[in-house]
C-alpha cells in the first residue's frame, strides 16, 4: 500500500499536530489524532514525502510501527536526481522553480492547530505528488529522440537512484538522530590550547590591529562580519588592502569575485585570496576586459622555488588567523549544539551538493581537523586534535574507515573502458596504482596521486606548477608526459563531452545524472566550466553514490552488535560499538569493504580500506 504524506509538527521536531495521507488513489484524508495516523502508516509498504527523512524521524519519536514499508520516497531527493542547479529544494522554491500551479499556502503560526495549517498541510501533499510527475517528465524530455526502450531504460535508472537515495537520506536522519558524542572538557581544553598557541605566536600570526572607532579589532577574517557571518577570505583582504591604501584599481572591487586561480597548498579558498592580492597591489595584470592575464599572473606567483613570498605574505597571516579562529569558533559551536547527553546531532543534507557529496550543519563535521595543510610548527597537530572531540561512551569502542581509494578504483574502471587497462591490474595485484605512477614519472608517491587527480579534473600546467611549487614549464613537461603516458584520459574526457551535449548532462557508474545545461551556453567560460567538470561530476558522483549503496549494508551489519553510525566525513565513517563486539564487527565490515564489487560497472574491484577500532576519531584515523 503506498502511502503520500505530510505531517506537521508543534514547532521542528516537536509533537504531532496533522496529517494528510493520500492512499494509492484515494482522495485526501486529513488526520487529526495520532493513532489514526499510526493505523493507516502501519499498513503502508511504500511511504512518499517532501522530506521523508524528516517524516521518518517524526515516526521514531511516536513509535509508529513502519516495518512494513520497503520503500521510502522522498520527492526532494528526486528533484535533486533530475536536477542539481536548484538553489534550494524546498517545496516552496521548487513549486516556483517548476512554475506549479498549486502554490504554498503561508502560516504563521505553527504552534497550534488551525484551519489555515489544514489547508497547508493538504496544499504539501498535492504539491509533493504533482512536483514527482513534473520531475519525472522533465527526466525523460531529456531523451524525447531516443526510442521507447531507450527512454524507459532511463526513466528506470532513475527511479533506482531515487529509491537508493532516498533511503541514504532516512539513514542519515536515522545518525543525526543517534548523534555523536563530545568530550565537552576537551572542547574547552582545546580552545586553551590554541589561545596559548595565539598569545606566544602573535608577531607571526597576527596582522597589524587596526582601530574602529574607539574600539581596537583583531585582524582575523571572523571578526570581519556581515549580518552574523564572516566574510569570504578574499573579500575580507581586499577590505583590508583598501583600508591600507593597497588598493590602486577601480576594476579590482568590480571583478574581485571573478578571479580564478590555481590552488596553492594553502587551500582552494586561499587561492582566490592570492589572485585577489596580485589583483589588488598589481593592475598592470588586469586585462581590458577586467580580467587577469593567466599567463603573466602565473609568472608572477609560481616561481622555482614557490609562491612569490611578497605577494602571499599577507594572505598566510590572513590564513593562520582564520584557521586558528576557526578552531575556537567550533569549539564553541559544539558546545552550543550538543544535548543534555553530550550528543551534537548535525543534520546530514543529501541534496546539498553538485555531486551528491554530503554536507552537514549545526554543526558542521566535514571541515573538522583536515590533513596536514601547513608546514608551521605546533600548528597542524593543533589542526587534527580537534578530531578528539567526539569520543563514545564508557564500554563502547569506535570504529573506522577511510575508503579515500574509492576514486582511484573508479577512475581504473573508466580507463579500463578506453582501453587502458594497467591501472586496473595494479589494483588486482593488491598494489597502488600512485606508487606504481610515482616510479614511471620520478616523484613521489602523493605528487603522483595529487597530480594525476589534477589532470584527470581538468587541471592546467598553471594548476600543476602552484600544486607541485615548480616553473610552468616543469609543469607542462609533467602534464604532457601523463597524457602521453594515459591517453585513455583525453579519450574518456571527450567521450562524456559528446555524451553531454547529445543529453545536457553524464551519468556516474551507478546511473545518477548529472545535467550541465551550460554546455549549450553562449558564454564561453560558462561552457568551459561546464566540461571540465564533467568528469569530476562522474568520479565524484559515483563515489557519493558508492557510499549511499554500502550503508545499507553497514546498518545492517551494525545492528545485530549493537552498534550505530554516528558520522560520515567525505569518504570517512564511524560508527559506536559496545567494546564487546566491536573485533567482530571489524571483521565484518572489512569483508564487506574489501571483498570484490558485483556492481555493474565495477564487478570484480575492491576497496583496499582497513576498519580501526579506537576510542575517538582521531585514534582510527
Amino acid at each position: 500500500m503506498k502511502v503520500i504524506t505530510d505531517v506537521e509538527t508543534k514547532g521542528l521536531h516537536g509533537d504531532f499536530l496533522v496529517a494528510t495521507v493520500k492512499v494509492e488513489k484515494e482522495e485526501l484524508q486529513t488526520i487529526t489524532n495520532l493513532s489514526d495516523y499510526k493505523n493507516i502508516l502501519s499498513q503502508a509498504t511504500t511511504i512518499v514525502a517532501h522530506n521523508v527523512a524528516y517524516e521518518r524521524e517524526c515516526f521514531k519519536r511516536w513509535e509508529v510501527d513502519t516495518s512494513k514499508v520497503r520503500r521510502w520516497l522522498c520527492s526532494m531527493v528526486l528533484a535533486h536526481c533530475v536536477d542539481k542547479t536548484h538553489m534550494s529544494y524546498s517545496l516552496e522554491a521548487l513549486a516556483v522553480d517548476y512554475n506549479l500551479q498549486e502554490t504554498k499556502v503561508k502560516v504563521d503560526n505553527f504552534d497550534e492547530l488551525s484551519d489555515l495549517l489544514i489547508e497547508r498541510n493538504r496544499s504539501d501533499v498535492r504539491l509533493c505528488e504533482t512536483l514527482i510527475q513534473v520531475c519525472l517528465r522533465r527526466h525523460l524530455s531529456r531523451f524525447e529522440r531516443r526510442s521507447d526502450i531507450e527512454r524507459n531504460r532511463f526513466l528506470n535508472r532513475l527511479i533506482n537512484v531515487w529509491e537508493q537515495r532516498s533511503l541514504f537520506a532516512c539513514y542519515m536522519s536515522d545518525m543525526s538522530l543517534h548523534g555523536a558524542l563530545v568530550d565537552v572538557s576537551f572542547l574547552d581544553s582545546l580552545k586553551e590550547q590554541t589561545e596559548a598557541y595565539i598569545s606566544e605566536n602573535t608577531r607571526d600570526y597576527y596582522l597589524p590591529s587596526y582601530t574602529k572607532g574607539e574600539v581596537v579589532v583583531k585582524p582575523y577574517v571572523s571578526d570581519l562580519k556581515k549580518d552574523g557571518k564572516p566574510k569570504k577570505l578574499a573579500k575580507a583582504i581586499l577590505e583590508y588592502t583598501d583600508r591600507n591604501g593597497l588598493v590602486v584599481s577601480s576594476v579590482a572591487h568590480e571583478a574581485w569575485d571573478r578571479v580564478q586561480l590555481v590552488p596553492t597548498k594553502l587551500g582552494r579558498s586561499s587561492s582566490v585570496s592570492q589572485a585577489m592580492l596580485i589583483r589588488a597591489n598589481h593592475p598592470e595584470y588586469i586585462n581590458e576586459s577586467g580580467n587577469i592575464d593567466a599567463t603573466k599572473l602565473a609568472e608572477f606567483v609560481v616561481k622555482d622555488k614557490g609562491v612569490n613570498p611578497e605577494a602571499s605574505q599577507l594572505l598566510v597571516d590572513f590564513f593562520i588567523g582564520n584557521k586558528l579562529q576557526s578552531i575556537i569558533d567550533s569549539c564553541e559551536k559544539y558546545n552550543e549544539c550538543v544535548d543534555e547527553n553530550n550528543r551534537a546531532h548535525s543534520h546530514f543534507n543529501v541534496v546539498g551538493t553538485r555531486t551528491g557529496r554530503l554536507s552537514s550543519s549545526n554543526p558542521n563535521l566535514q571541515n573538522v581537523g583536515g590533513s596536514k595543510i601547513t608546514n608551521i610548527a605546533g600548528l597542524d597537530a593543533l589542526i587534527k586534535q580537534q578530531r578528539k572531540m567526539i569520543t563514545v561512551p564508557k564500554g563502547y569502542k569506535m570504529l573506522g574507515a577511510d575508503l579515500d581509494s574509492i576514486e582511484v578504483v573508479i577512475l581504473a574502471h573508466i580507463l579500463n573502458k578506453f582501453g587502458d587497462r594497467r591501472m586496473l591490474d595494479v589494483l588486482a595485484t593488491g598494489e597502488s596504482p600512485h606508487t606504481r605512477n610515482a616510479e614511471i614519472w620520478n616523484c613521489t608517491r602523493l605528487d603522483a596521486k595529487r597530480g594525476l587527480f589534477t589532470i584527470v579534473y581538468g587541471g592546467t600546467e598553471f594548476r600543476l606548477a602552484a600544486l607541485f611549487n615548480c616553473s610552468v614549464p616543469q609543469a607542462k613537461k609533467f602534464l604532457d608526459n601523463v597524457n602521453n603516458g594515459m591517453p585513455a584520459i583525453t579519450t574518456a574526457k571527450q567521450f562524456y563531452e559528446r555524451m553531454c551535449v547529445d543529453l545536457g548532462g553524464v551519468f556516474d557508474l551507478f546511473g545518477n545524472f548529472y545535467n550541465y545545461d551550460d554546455v549549450y551556453s553562449r558564454d564561453l567560460k560558462a561552457r568551459s566550466r561546464a566540461v571540465r567538470q564533467l568528469f569530476n561530476a562522474v568520479i565524484q558522483g559515483t563515489c557519493a553514490s558508492l557510499i549511499a549503496y554500502w550503508t545499507p549494508q553497514i546498518v545492517a551489519l551494525c545492528q545485530p552488535h549493537g552498534a550505530n553510525m554516528v558520522s560520515i566525513v567525505h569518504d570517512e565513517v564511524l560508527i559506536e560499538c559496545p567494546e564487546v563486539n566491536a573485533e567482530t564487527l571489524k571483521v565484518a565490515l572489512n569483508k564487506l569493504t574489501q571483498n570484490r564489487f558485483d556492481i555493474p560497472g565495477l564487478e570484480g574491484s575492491r576497496i583496499n580500506a582497513d576498519w580501526n577500532v579506537g576510542n575517538t576519531w582521531l585514534d582510527i584515523k
